[in-house]
């Protein structure tokens, strides 16, 4: 579809800019709370259609940081994706926040089958689609991933993925708060 096609299109040319270090860390005072509330309401279609919960529990946190607001979304807007893409019918989605030791983490789990371990190992690399399948038919293009890890990266911060116990995948974003 033209929406596939573009959305790749544009993740190409991010990864292009990413690459050739062309892109600014342009930051400012953000409530990061703002930009993953406003994330969540975007992807309330596609969860409903795939009869997804998302549980986003980061109110009652002050979550206030400097940093660059086009990057917290874009990489914010990779992992979220993913978990609805990946996560099964009926499941559910959380979003946790918790401020820690000069960090701020955002932790999205889903209710998808979680990383193999050869995912674990390829899954930060360009182009790369891992071994879970969309539960709903949605498109890939192995590139989120590497993406979120390039611009937390720019950001100072880590990006970090485990399999949740009783199933399913668990990303956390380590944002630093700090004023540098």
């Amino acid at each position: 579809s033209l929406e596939r096609m573009l959305n790749l299109v544009r993740r190409v040319l991010l990864v292009s800019r990413i690459e050739s270090g062309r892109i600014k860390v342009e930051k400012q005072i953000v409530d990061v709370r703002e930009v993953l509330a406003g994330l969540v309401e975007s992807y309330k279609i596609a969860a409903d259609e795939k009869h997804i919960e998302l549980q986003y529990r980061c109110e009652g946190v002050p979550l206030v940081i400097n940093t660059d607001v086009a990057l917290v979304t874009e990489i914010t807007d990779n992992i979220l994706s993913n978990a609805v893409k990946y996560s099964r019918q009926g499941g559910t989605i959380s979003i946790r926040c918790d401020l820690r030791r000069g960090e701020l983490l955002v932790t999205i789990d889903d209710s998808g089958p979680g990383f193999s371990p050869e995912d674990l190992d390829r899954m930060f690399m360009p182009f790369q689609k891992l071994t879970a399948l969309p539960t709903g038919g949605e498109s890939s293009t192995g590139l989120g991933m590497w993406i979120a890890r390039s611009l937390m990266e720019l950001l100072g911060g880590e990006i970090a993925v485990s399999n949740k116990p009783e199933g399913g995948a668990s990303v956390t974003l380590k944002f630093p708060v700090g004023s540098a």
